[in-house]
Order: structure tokens, then C-alpha cells, then sequence
């Protein structure tokens, strides 16, 4: 009866395990799901909202291609060809692999804590400024042929004519030719200053390199100029590769995708959305020193704003004081050597702000997170301590199998999530829940782990019993009933370890910032796994018998004369 409330005790423990992640997972997700910005800016910050110069080139024609990666490219001869002969480098995307934050990553300039889209069921517009409001604010057009999401995030900021399709349409295997036609009709015929063409996740990238190919025969370099890049990889990056009028060609050193919408305001003419945390990238670019100059400390002033309010915000306006009366004055005398014709001291001199400004902002940010982690870091040692403790009870053996139950679990898992996404831990991962169901990622590869965990916790057993010091002289069924009940609380002791780093890392919802994404992911996965897992153990009793039946199936007669006898199968 003893044993029967230990078995007893441990399915109440597990079912606690279950309730709790089960509500911890749907705090997460409503939390993503409910999450607004708080930096929010553009309602009251104007500065320089006015055009700065004229435009550095009569039209920029902008290619997205959703799933192109940096490895395709080598292997596209136009694209190939195209990367060498104009500008090339990567973009580092920080974010998951859900398209709708990445298209407002490109069209705000700014990470997602701040323009406040974290997943593709995110609905309305965005609560921040964009560079299509930007561009028609400057008397600028725009045409469009992309996905709905564009003028949903970023509003109507297009010509009538621009074509939107829909998800629904985005799946036909010939919406890419039709998006290919529509774009190739207005490089041909229309005056827009800016031509956004994007091709949906489903064209394969040899129509891709054929279409946009077909493109660029229309295109006018001289005096027009192409942007090529992908919304977000598996990877982590996306290619970017520039040609035509103000792009000088070489291959530059990796930048992040909040830099491309600033970029593109920057030969616009423009200083890009208000609370965009991207700089220009000048080294790509040839346009006058002036221009260069005028543009850089208008861009570098709305940064500054947007710095002061960030600052602010997070409570750290007086820590933050010293960093932000520096770039002012270097910002006066950027202005200063302008005026006496100094062009190239005046753009250096806003260089130097821009660097001051942002090093504070990512002091700030880190120190914030930090702040956040020490606070949680008791809670997280009293659960290790508990567990820890709670470990130490069982014999040598038992914690032997339990550990080695749960590393063989985490292994497995591992390994199967690297086959299958590429990356185990990766964000992207938090991607294909919303597209494959918790069921498909999680259950089934959980399901399998578990069993492969149990087979090999049967051949430890019988190895234990095979070696003197962990072997017991009389082995019956509550003997190996203990030995399977140690490897599945193993398990569950590996996924609440995980956890509570999780919980140490980004707390228990995602609040005013999104500290890392992967670890979101992983702890997503582990309050999955949990939860999935808790039937396992009402199977538990009927576990060693299963065992005599796989190894008599298994194991050659000769060798199981070898094996000790079971005292439950004599």
C-alpha cells in the first residue's frame, strides 16, 4: 500500500506540473497576442518631419521576396551576377519567422518591442510612423504589388492602382506571375518614386531570379535604382543586394534590417519613420557630401528625440542625461561646420551622435533586462534547490536512470527539432505553431521521445543489473515498476529545470520589451512538452511488463540466458 501512495503522490505532483504549465502557456500567448507598445512616438515628436533634400535617385524599385536566403543567392545566376556587380550584404532580422512582424520591421525601421507586432494574428495598423506615411507626407508615391498585410500595418499610403492579394491567393502557385506581371506594367508605365513588388513565400527561387531578372531589363540604372532583399530566413539573416543610380557596388560587412527603411528614406530625400532605431547606410550609398551632411543631422535629431523618450519611458532620463547633452552639443557643432561649408566634419560629427545615442539606448535596454533577471534569480534558485534536494532522496540507482532518462529525453529532442526546423531552439520554431498546431510540433515528437527514453531505460536497467554495485540480488516487479517511475520523473525534473531558466530569462509574460525570442520558444516548448506528457504516467504500472515482452522479442535466446531473471515473469 506504501508503494501504491508513492505512485500516488507522483501523479498528483505531475498533475500539478501539468495545470501550471498549462496556464503559464496561456499567459504567454495572450500576452504576445494582447501586447501595445509603449514607445509609441509619433504623435507628438514632428521634427524634420519636412523634406531635407531631393530625392538622390527618380525611382527606387523594391524587391522582397519572402524565403529567399543568403545561400540562394550564389546559386541564382541573376541574382549571382547582380550581387557582384552592385552592393551586397547581410541583414540580421531579430525576429521569428512570422512574416507580419517582418514586413513592419522593413516598413517602420524599428525592432518589434517597439513597433508592437510580434506575430501574424496581429490585426489593425501599426501604432507607429512607417516610411510609406513618410514618403506620401513628402509628396512622394508609391505603388504597390504585395500582400494585404502591407497597407494593413502601414495603412493606405498607396496609389489606387496597387494590387494587394490575400493569403488565400498567396498560395496559388501562379499568384507569382501575376505579381510579376502587375510589377513589370508599372516599372514600364507608372511615376512613382517608390515601386514596393512582393513575392509571396510560395515562388520558387528560379522564378524568383527569372522574374526578377525580367525586371531589371526594364529598369533604367542610370537613373533609377533596385533593392533586392526577403523578408526572413530560417537563418536568422536576409540578403540585401543594391544596384543602379547612388549605390556603390562592393560587398559590405553584415547590418540589421531596421537600417533598410532609414536607407531608403536617406536617398529619398527624407529622415525615415519617427521611431525608427535604424541608421543610414551611407558606406553603399554616393550622394553629395552636402546632402550627406544636411540629411545625416536631421535623421540623427529625430533619433535623438526618439532616444530622450525611450530614456524616459524606462525611468532612466537622469542616468541618461549625460550621454544625451553630449550628442546634443556634438549635434550643434555637426550644425556649426555645415554652415561654414565643412560638409564631411559636419556628417562625421553626427556619425559621432548617432553612435552616443545608440550605445544608451542598448545600455539602457540591457540594464533594464537585467534588473528584471535579478529580481527573478531567488524564485529560480529555490525551485533548483527543491529539485536538487528532491533528487537526492532516491538511491544512487534511481537518480542514476533519472538523470540519465531526462539528458536522453532533451537529446532526442534535440535532435529532431535540428532534422526537422533546423534549428532546435530557434524562433522560427514559434512560427510553425501558429501554421502545424501544437499537436504536430510538440505531441508527436514528445511521444516518440518518451518512448525511446523508456526503451533505453530498460537496457540501463538490465546493465545495472549486470554490474555489481547497482545491482539488486532479487529483482520483482515494484523493483522495476521504481526504475521506470525514475526515468519519467527524470524527464519532467529536465523540462522544469528548462523552464525555470525560461522564467529567469523573460519572466512569465511578454511585457515592454521582448528580451529574446528563442528562449520564449523554448520555454512555449517545454510547458508544451509537460502538458502532453502527463498521461504517461498513468501507463507507468504496466510498464515492466511491456519490458519482458520487447526484450524476449528483441533479445537473442543465448543472451537472455544471460540476463538475470525477473522476479515478476518467473
Amino acid at each position: 500500500m506504501d508503494r501504491w501512495l508513492k505512485y500516488g503522490g507522483a501523479v498528483v505532483i505531475l498533475g500539478i506540473m501539468t495545470l501550471l504549465a498549462s496556464s503559464w502557456n496561456g499567459i504567454i500567448l495572450a500576452s504576445l497576442e494582447r501586447y501595445q507598445t509603449p514607445f509609441s512616438l509619433s504623435s507628438y515628436m514632428v521634427t524634420a518631419r519636412e523634406t531635407v533634400g531631393e530625392p538622390q535617385t527618380e525611382r527606387i524599385i523594391w524587391v522582397i521576396a519572402d524565403g529567399l536566403s543568403p545561400e540562394a543567392v550564389g546559386k541564382l545566376p541573376f541574382l549571382s551576377a547582380l550581387s557582384k556587380e552592385g552592393a551586397y550584404r547581410e541583414l540580421t532580422t531579430g525576429q521569428p519567422g512570422f512574416c507580419k512582424p517582418s514586413y513592419a520591421t522593413i516598413s517602420s525601421g524599428a525592432w518589434p518591442e517597439v513597433h508592437g507586432v510580434l506575430f501574424d494574428g496581429y490585426q489593425g495598423a501599426m501604432a507607429v510612423d512607417n516610411l510609406f506615411l513618410r514618403l506620401k507626407e513628402a509628396g512622394l508615391k508609391t505603388d504597390a504589388v504585395a500582400h494585404r498585410w502591407w497597407r494593413e500595418l502601414n495603412g493606405n499610403y498607396f496609389s489606387d492602382k496597387s494590387l494587394f492579394y490575400t493569403a488565400h491567393e498567396s498560395s496559388n502557385s501562379l499568384m507569382d506571375q501575376r505579381v510579376y506581371r502587375q510589377a513589370l506594367d508599372f516599372v514600364q508605365n507608372s511615376d512613382s518614386h517608390l515601386l514596393l513588388v512582393h513575392f509571396p513565400k510560395q515562388s520558387t527561387v528560379n522564378n524568383l531570379d527569372k522574374f526578377i531578372s525580367g525586371l531589371a531589363a526594364d529598369i533604367d540604372f542610370q537613373q533609377e535604382t533596385l533593392f533586392i532583399t526577403s523578408s526572413s530566413s530560417p537563418t536568422g539573416t536576409v540578403p540585401l543586394i543594391a544596384a543602379g543610380k547612388g549605390i556603390s557596388p562592393g560587398h559590405y560587412d553584415p547590418a540589421n534590417q531596421i537600417d533598410l527603411a532609414t536607407t531608403i528614406a536617406g536617398l529619398s530625400g527624407i529622415t525615415g519613420p519617427t521611431e525608427a532605431q535604424g541608421r543610414i547606410l551611407w558606406e553603399m550609398l554616393t550622394v553629395p557630401a552636402q546632402y550627406r551632411s544636411r540629411l545625416e543631422r536631421a535623421r540623427t535629431q529625430v533619433f535623438a528625440e526618439f532616444a530622450s523618450a525611450y530614456v524616459t519611458k524606462l525611468g532612466y532620463s537622469g542616468l541618461t542625461r549625460k550621454n544625451l547633452s553630449e550628442a546634443a552639443l556634438i549635434l550643434d557643432e555637426s550644425e556649426r561646420l555645415h554652415r561654414t561649408a565643412i560638409y564631411e566634419g559636419a556628417f562625421q560629427a553626427a556619425q559621432d551622435a548617432h553612435r552616443i545615442l545608440s550605445a544608451a539606448l542598448a545600455q539602457v535596454r540591457e540594464d533594464k533586462i537585467w534588473r528584471g533577471r535579478w529580481g527573478r534569480l531567488p524564485v529560480v534558485i529555490l525551485l533548483v534547490a527543491l529539485i536538487a534536494w528532491a533528487q537526492s532522496k532516491p538511491a544512487f540507482r534511481h537518480r542514476l536512470i533519472l538523470f540519465a532518462a531526462g539528458l536522453l529525453y532533451l537529446l532526442w529532442y534535440q535532435l529532431f527539432f535540428s532534422g526537422v526546423f533546423q534549428n532546435a531552439f530557434g524562433p522560427e520554431l514559434l512560427a510553425n505553431l501558429s501554421e502545424s498546431g501544437f499537436f504536430r510540433v510538440f505531441a508527436v515528437p514528445a511521444y516518440l521521445g518518451v518512448v525511446l527514453t523508456l526503451l533505453l531505460t530498460g537496457l540501463l536497467r538490465r546493465l545495472c543489473q549486470a554490474f555489481p554495485p547497482l545491482a539488486r540480488p532479487e529483482e520483482g516487479y515494484w523493483e522495476a515498476f521504481s526504475d521506470y517511475l525514475a526515468a519519467i520523473m527524470g524527464i519532467h525534473l529536465w523540462l522544469t529545470l528548462l523552464a525555470a531558466l525560461g522564467f529567469l530569462v523573460h519572466d512569465t509574460v511578454v511585457s515592454w520589451y521582448v528580451p529574446d525570442l528563442k528562449w520564449i520558444t523554448i520555454t512555449l516548448a517545454v510547458l508544451q512538452q509537460i502538458i502532453y506528457l502527463a498521461p504517461v504516467i498513468l501507463v507507468a504500472p504496466a510498464l515492466p511488463f511491456g519490458e519482458n515482452y520487447l526484450f524476449n522479442l528483441v533479445v537473442k535466446s543465448k543472451t537472455k540466458q544471460d540476463m538475470p531473471e525477473t522476479g515478476y515473469n518467473r
